[in-house]
């Protein structure tokens, strides 16, 4: 399971949020990522993992891993950021 930063979403192009992400997130689920930071809330990619990775690496083309924050559900239930 992938999550990508709500606040961080206004940094990816519209393209991209049209094409890539809003078709897996129908629902809008977020999940707190990271609880000790204001800004930790990620929206929930509901899709299975394989694409989740090729989201993250189309993004990953153009941002770094500071500027938009993607995570991964670890086994544990946390979530890493990757």
């Amino acid at each position: 399971m992938y999550a990508i930063n709500v606040c961080d979403l206004e940094r990816v192009s519209e393209i991209q949020r049209d094409f890539l992400i809003a078709p897996v997130c129908q629902r809008k689920h977020t999940a707190n990522c990271e609880p000790k930071m204001v800004d930790g809330a990620g929206v929930v990619l509901e899709c299975d993992d394989e694409q989740g990775q090729a989201i993250v690496d189309v993004i990953r083309m153009k941002h770094s891993r500071n500027l938009v924050r993607c995570y991964k559900r670890t086994t544990r239930g946390t979530w890493s950021k990757i």
